[in-house]
């Protein structure tokens, strides 16, 4: 078993595979697309690249979740991957954006 430090205790680290990591998972997916929505319904454009100023990972771990960079990196892989969301061109040098598809 792999212990981590959180808040002053120790925690198990789920197994990957495991329900716990599923769920740990669904938890991290579902947190990208509620700040996804939130960010782009408050006109604020983030990125899939990580030498990006508004890279999402990086802005979403900002916003005060209890989710980190990694978690939110993690999460924006598997959303690719499953089509739940894509890069849009945008502005006068057709910067991109993740939407959601």
């Amino acid at each position: 078993m792999t212990l981590r430090w959180k808040d002053g205790v120790f925690i198990p680290n789920p197994k990957s595979g495991s329900l716990e990591q599923l769920a740990a998972n669904a938890k991290a997916d579902e947190a990208f697309m509620r700040l996804l929505a939130k960010f782009t319904h408050q006109g604020r454009n983030v990125s899939d690249k990580s030498t990006a100023r508004n890279y999402a990972p990086t802005e979403f771990a900002r916003d005060g979740t209890d989710l980190n960079k990694t978690h939110y990196a993690d999460a924006m892989r598997r959303l690719f991957n499953a089509d739940k969301i894509r890069v849009e061109s945008y502005g006068r040098w057709k910067y991109g954006r993740i939407v959601q598809c």
